[in-house]
């Protein structure tokens, strides 16, 4: 039996130098742990999701910054911390095939309030 390969959404910083996508190892050293191949899905077109679906058995939505509330029809507020629209529309994206696909998902943290989001707006 071949070992399920576990797709991990990143999170993207600004720098100086240009947008780095990172994630916390964390996620992969427990995706091994477990008996799985973690492979890391960089934020970037949304016509790659389905591309990212036809290569992993599960998908990990990571924690990271806010989602931009205008996904779920409210305004920001003052407390809201930094949002990424363009992997909010990434990871959403994802998101939809993968629910469709029934691909097994499993969200952390931000993950999960962005599962939520999905099931609000589809």
């Amino acid at each position: 039996m071949t070992k399920p390969i576990i797709g991990i959404t990143m999170f993207r910083e600004n720098r100086t130098a240009g947008t780095y996508n990172s994630i916390n190892y964390d996620y992969a050293k427990a995706i091994i742990e477990a008996g799985g191949i973690p492979i890391f899905l960089l934020v970037t077109d949304t016509n790659l999701c389905k591309e990212y679906l036809n290569i992993i058995d599960g998908i990990l939505f990571s924690g990271g910054e806010d989602i931009a509330p205008h996904f779920f029809n409210e305004e920001p507020i003052l407390k809201l911390g930094s949002v990424d629209s363009i992997r909010d529309n990434f990871e959403l994206s994802l998101f939809k095939i993968a629910f469709e696909r029934k691909i097994p998902i499993l969200g952390i943290c931000r993950g999960l309030q962005l599962i939520n989001v999905a099931f609000f707006m589809y």
